[in-house]
Formats: C-alpha cells, sequence, structure tokens
C-alpha cells in the first residue's frame, strides 16, 4: 500500500487485488493445511493411523483417570460434527472454524475444572489436560479429513491463478520501472 501511495490504478492494480487475494486466502489455505494431521516426521496421517494414535490416546487416558467418571466426561465435551462429508465447501469451512472456537471454550473450561480438582497431583492434571488437548484434536481431524483434503483442493484452485498473476504483472512492472529508470 505505501508503495502505491495508496493510489491503486491501471494494470498494476491486478497484481496488487491478486496479492490481497494471495494473503487472504493464504491465511485460510494454512487453516486449513493445518486441519490434517502429520506424525512427526510431517507425513500426513491416514485415518487408520489416526485410529492407532487415538487408541494409545484411550490408553493413557484410561491409566490416569482409572474408574473417575468425571475424568472420562472431559474426553466427551470436545468433538467435530460426524458427517461434515454431506456439507458443502463454504459450510465445511465455516462449521471447522466455529467448532474449533467452542472447542476452545470448553478446553478453557475444562483447564478451569482441572485446576479446582483437588484430588489429582499438578502433573497428573497437566497430563490429563494435554491428552484431552490430543484426544479433541484427533477426533476433529478424523472428522473432518476427507473434507479437509477436498477444501484444499479447491483452495490451490483459488489461490494458485492469482499468485500466478500477481508475480508476472509485478515482474512486468519491475522491469518497465527498470529499463525506463521509474523512480
Amino acid at each position: 500500500m505505501v508503495h502505491t501511495t495508496f493510489k491503486v490504478g491501471g494494470i498494476v492494480s491486478l497484481s496488487f487485488w491478486s496479492m490481497v487475494l494471495v494473503a487472504g486466502s493464504g491465511v485460510i489455505g494454512r487453516y486449513i493445511y493445518i486441519q490434517i494431521p502429520r506424525n512427526v516426521s510431517g507425513n500426513e496421517l491416514r485415518i487408520d493411523e489416526i485410529k492407532e494414535v487415538m487408541e494409545d490416546v484411550n490408553r493413557k487416558i484410561e491409566e490416569y483417570a482409572g474408574d473417575n467418571q468425571n475424568i472420562l466426561r472431559y474426553f466427551e465435551l470436545i468433538s467435530g460434527p460426524k458427517n461434515s462429508e454431506e456439507m458443502g465447501a463454504t459450510r465445511t469451512i465455516f462449521t471447522m472454524f466455529f467448532n474449533d472456537l467452542s472447542n476452545i471454550k470448553k478446553m478453557i473450561s475444562i483447564r478451569g475444572e482441572l485446576r479446582r480438582n483437588q484430588d489429582m497431583p499438578p502433573a497428573v492434571k497437566k497430563e490429563l489436560f494435554k491428552l484431552i488437548r490430543e484426544k479433541g484434536s484427533l477426533v476433529r481431524s478424523s472428522n473432518f479429513l476427507n473434507s479437509s483434503h477436498k477444501l484444499l483442493h479447491y483452495w490451490h484452485v483459488f489461490h494458485k491463478p492469482f499468485a500466478i498473476i500477481m508475480f508476472v504483472i509485478m515482474f512486468l512492472h519491475i522491469a518497465v520501472a527498470v529499463v525506463f529508470k521509474a523512480h
């Protein structure tokens, strides 16, 4: 904006508005990208691998919780819609976003409730909260995995052309400025 002196006109305005769209859609694309679970080396997890990790988390939960039903109740609070496959792309992205906001509120509530619990040592509370957050992430990821892949495909279809337009016009603008020594 400063470079344009707040005047956006001509063919360079295509590059500017493409840049705005690329930056905006980049934020959305990054959000969709982080919805797809990955292992430590960055490889995408398949649904069966997510289930294996979830079983491991469930075993750890049972170790910490024992027969305490209040602790087991925490894990039921964090969730995501089960049938995201049937939603359209726009509805899915909004559902994912608002579900994440709802789960953040729930996590804050759970953290407060765990802090007030005097029956558990602090280390157990900390580990339980970590497991609750991890299971919530796994549940959300498994519910939205196929939808996230579709959304990421649509995002690429939208994002790439604007990025190409932006760079082509930007390089042409730079070349013209250098050739004609514009200031």
